[in-house]
This record gives structure tokens, C-alpha cells and sequence, in this order.
């Protein structure tokens, strides 16, 4: 969703519809997790299958937490402004009660939006372990040469051991 998606979906649909429709991708992130705190065996495979859903949802909640935090400072802004130009005489004590009034028209947005941020680093974190535990055991397995996926480089190997029979040394040594 582009941010004129999100904002869109946001006044005529409802933050909270939004929240369930991603309802699916908070869980997905959560099982990962379990599966990365539980699952010590984990294959190459589980772990890029891992990753990719990952990366895949950070894709999804960051833009959309970036456009709430817009949503937020535009809207408190708006508030201040507004209630601001209903007061007779602007009296410094009032700052106070326009930041606590522009505070209170976002609290349900700041809390829908904490919760995207969030998830969406903990899906970037994920993501990264994975990719960290991958890297690991795609090198493990190469250099035991054990069911090794990855590429293979091109190693040039020389011969340094050499048979020597009895005619290459004597009594005292080698011969020259």
C-alpha cells in the first residue's frame, strides 16, 4: 500500500480494519520467532524460507508505519491549530492543554502504530539472523563437504608431498 492507500483506508475504513486485515502477518512473525527460539535444527531451507517471509513483511509494515508516524504529527498539528484558533486570548498555560488535546485525538493511531513499527523491527531482526545462521551453515557444510548447496569457488591444489626412495639419501643425509 502506497501512503495515499494507507491514510485512505485509514478515514473512510478504520485503523482498526487495517490492524486485522494484517492480523495474519503479526502471527506469521510471531511463529517465526517461536520456530527461531525452539528450533536448534533448523535446515538452510527452513531458514531462507524464513527469511524471505520475513523480508516480505518488513515490506508490509514498514511503509505502513512510516505513514502513521506522518499521519500522527499531521493530525496533533492540526488539532493544536485548530483548537488554538477557538481560544479568545492564547495565554501560555494553554500550550499545555493543546498538547495534551492533539495528544489525545491520536492515542488510538499511536497505538496501531507502535505496533507496526514495532513488528516491523522484529521482523527485520529475524530476518537477519536467519540470513546470519544461514551464511553459517551453508560455510559449515562446505568446508566438510557435506551436502553443500552453495558455490563451490575453484581452489587451485599443488602436490607438496614428494616418495623419496633409498638412492635420494645416504648414510649421512640426503644427497646432494
Amino acid at each position: 500500500m502506497v501512503s495515499k492507500e494507507v491514510v485512505e483506508y485509514i478515514e473512510k475504513i478504520g485503523i482498526d480494519k487495517l490492524y486485522k486485515k494484517m492480523g495474519k502477518y503479526f502471527n506469521i512473525v510471531d511463529e517465526i520467532s517461536d520456530n527461531l527460539i525452539e528450533g536448534d535444527l533448523l535446515d538452510e531451507y527452513q531458514l531462507s524460507y524464513f527469511h524471505d517471509r520475513l523480508q516480505g513483511i518488513y515490506g508490509k509494515f514498514y511503509p505502513i508505519a512510516q505513514v502513521l508516524a506522518s499521519y500522527i504529527q499531521s493530525t496533533k498539528a492540526n488539532t493544536k491549530i485548530s483548537e488554538r484558533s477557538k481560544l479568545e486570548k492564547y495565554r501560555p498555560q494553554d500550550s499545555t492543554i493543546l498538547n495534551a488535546q492533539s495528544d489525545a485525538s491520536v492515542k488510538e493511531v499511536d497505538n496501531y502504530y507502535r505496533d507496526f513499527n514495532s513488528y516491523a523491527q522484529v521482523a527485520q531482526q529475524l530476518a537477519i539472523g536467519c540470513q546470519s545462521r544461514l551464511k553459517r551453515l551453508t560455510v559449515d557444510k562446505g568446508l566438510k563437504g557435506v551436502g553443500f548447496t552453495g558455490e563451490v569457488g575453484k581452489v587451485e591444489t599443488k602436490k607438496y608431498q614428494q616418495t623419496f626412495t633409498e638412492k635420494d639419501f645416504n648414510d649421512e643425509g640426503w644427497v646432494e
